[in-house]
């Protein structure tokens, strides 16, 4: 389901549009519950290094580290 949709060309889509990453991952999600009625997650970056997260399953456990940060952040 998440090739069905592209659901990666979604996300950079957003982030073109000048959407932050969360509301640019939520978006691509949505687009593919919307066609599809389908759960994933997505972690989405852009060209300035922030990090935004989303899922639509039951939960999702990602983690992410900058070069700036002392510890990774972890979401569990």
């Amino acid at each position: 389901m998440i090739a069905r949709v592209v659901l990666a060309r979604r996300a950079v889509e957003a982030i073109e549009q000048g959407l932050d990453p969360r509301t640019a991952a939520q978006t691509a999600l949505a687009f593919l519950a919307q066609r599809t009625g389908g759960w994933a997650g997505l972690i989405v970056l852009n060209q300035h290094g922030q990090v935004g997260a989303a899922f639509n399953s039951a939960r999702m456990t990602h983690a992410w580290w900058c070069s700036d940060m002392a510890e990774p952040t972890i979401i569990a």
